[in-house]
């Protein structure tokens, strides 16, 4: 017995594509726990094929489904969040807030992705791992683990981000870079190359060209200035230089 059906009588258009709401036929529990009731309502759909009739998959509140998109096994969605171009959504894996999965890209294990996150081209996420905020993961990067990936952060190429390692801030990682363990990355910090990380908090990034001055805070705290003038009566803050 199939699970859902299309309400024809309630569609709506996203980004050029008719969706239709979902209503449930039968009792049964989602994917994240949750009790569906017969005849509740669900998320959006184009077709049946955006969301398996099978296991115990479900879109909630305003979640879509689109376009040669695939949510199986337990996978839900809720919020606004949207899954469309081809990519899959299976294993226990949650999309929730404004977040966006499209491309060729696969969510699959115990995944969470949240806030207003993109996930974008041959990218995978599984395992533990979340990701949320502002971040993007696109290229054939993998994120695993307990791994995590928030802010404004980016990860792109064939890079992979595993373990208890976390991304966040502006920072960038990409080429075949790989971060691991419980290293961090953070600020404005980019991991690139054939660089790789298990340890360490990097937190910021210098080009050679850059006249760095630290000044100290007198609080313990030293302050990293690009190209610092000081004015008269300060230089007693000047307390080292880094070309």
């Amino acid at each position: 017995m199939n699970k859902y059906k299309l309400l024809t009588s309630e569609s709506k258009e996203v980004f050029g594509n008719k969706v239709y709401r979902i209503q449930a036929l039968k009792n049964f529990i989602a994917g994240n726990n949750r009790k569906v009731k017969k005849n509740d309502k669900g998320g959006w759909v184009q077709s049946e094929s955006n969301l398996s009739q099978e296991g115990s998959c479900w879109l909630f509140d305003e979640a879509v489904g689109m376009e040669n998109s695939r949510r199986f096994e337990n996978a839900v969605g809720y919020g606004d969040s949207q899954q469309y171009g081809n990519s899959q959504q299976s294993g226990d894996s949650w999309q929730s807030g404004n977040s966006q999965q499209y491309g060729n890209s696969r969510q699959s294990g115990d995944s969470w992705q949240s806030g207003n996150s993109q996930q974008s081209g041959n990218s995978r996420q599984y395992g533990d791992s979340q990701q949320s905020g502002n971040s993007w993961q696109s290229g054939n990067s993998q994120q695993s683990g307990n791994s995590q990936q928030y802010g404004n952060s980016r990860q792109s190429g064939n890079s992979r981000q595993s373990g208890n390692s976390r991304q966040y801030g502006d920072s960038r990682q990409s080429g075949n870079s790989q971060q691991s363990g419980n290293s961090q990355q953070s600020g404005n910090s980019r991991q690139y190359g054939d660089m790789k990380c298990e340890t360490g908090y990097y937190f910021a990034y210098k080009e050679k060209s850059w006249n760095i001055t630290e000044i100290d805070m007198g609080d313990g705290g030293i302050c990293l200035v690009r190209d610092y003038q000081p004015p008269k009566g300060a230089d007693r803050l000047k307390v080292g230089q880094n070309n």
